[in-house]
């Protein structure tokens, strides 16, 4: 199943857990594995210090944020 990217986010709600995932390939291994039980969407929202990617599964949130080039931690 393909996997399908939109614009949108999801917001946790009492009872889901968030995970959050350290790599992008590691991301997309466990969304191409739920593909079929989320219909393969993955929303994303875009801010001007990162890109954040998220879809849900099993009652779980799953997050993956990259982070754009010449942005600091401060």
């Amino acid at each position: 199943m393909m996997l399908e990217f939109v614009e949108g986010d999801i917001r946790p709600i009492y009872g889901v857990r968030v995970v959050h995932v350290d790599n992008r390939e590691a991301f997309l291994k466990l969304a191409k594995r739920y593909a079929k039980e989320n219909g393969g969407i993955i929303f994303r929202i875009s801010t001007n210090t990162a890109d954040v990617f998220k879809f849900f599964a099993k009652g779980t949130i799953f997050v993956y944020i990259k982070k754009k080039r010449g942005v600091r931690n401060e």
